[in-house]
């Protein structure tokens, strides 16, 4: 293995180990268990084209590779609320 793959392994070892310790899996799986179902995304395309209404895909992102920061004061949950205000589903 070439060093730099080495010390990658290493590190994400650690950082799981870390995240581990943070919070255990039993923890992990009672919170996916409680957690609400998942929102029916093809449904929600399909029923905006059955009503001749544009099915859009939105992304919420606070920085982006090439351009670096977006938007100073990020806060996705207002970022999502408003999105939904506005049509979003």
């Amino acid at each position: 293995m070439t060093d730099i793959l080495h010390k990658i392994l290493t590190v994400k070892t650690q950082e799981i180990s870390a995240a581990k310790s943070r919070k255990p899996l039993v923890v992990i799986i009672a919170e996916a268990e409680a957690a609400l179902p998942p929102r029916d995304f093809t449904g929600a395309i399909r029923n905006k084209i059955t009503a001749g209404l544009p099915a859009v895909i939105a992304e919420i992102k606070k920085a982006s590779p090439s351009r670096g920061l977006l938007r100073e004061h990020f806060n996705p949950t207002d970022i999502a609320s408003s999105y939904a205000t506005h049509g979003a589903t």
